[in-house]
């Protein structure tokens, strides 16, 4: 029985230490000011699931929050900071609801609701 609590107690022990991925929130996007470093937004946040060219030294990075109502996504939301000079210079958010059958039929795993 002390075994079995030792067990249970170092395994909730363990299972609290593990680094969770950074997440990008609308609170999180509502709060990032025009002005931050691309190393600040990417020390925080980690890597953006894109970058996007758009001419001339700018970049567009997106990161993706997805809302899940058990295995189903309910809501997506895409979240755009235009880069320039290693600085955010604008943002912009999309959100999207997914049709149920969506998921089904796409290939892509960022597919665009």
């Amino acid at each position: 029985m002390k075994l079995l609590f030792l067990a249970v107690c170092s395994s909730l022990f363990l299972g609290g230490c593990m680094a969770r991925q950074p997440v990008m929130t609308r609170h999180d996007f509502a709060e990032l000011r025009t002005g931050t470093t691309v190393e600040e937004l990417v020390n925080r946040y980690g890597s953006p699931m894109r970058i996007h060219s758009k001419g001339y030294q700018t970049e567009v990075y997106e990161y993706i929050e997805r809302l899940a109502l058990g295995r189903q996504v309910v809501e997506q939301r895409r979240y755009f900071f235009e880069i320039s000079q290693g600085k955010v210079i604008g943002k912009y958010m999309k959100y999207s609801n997914p049709s149920p059958l969506r998921s089904f039929y796409s290939d892509d795993p960022f597919p665009n609701y």
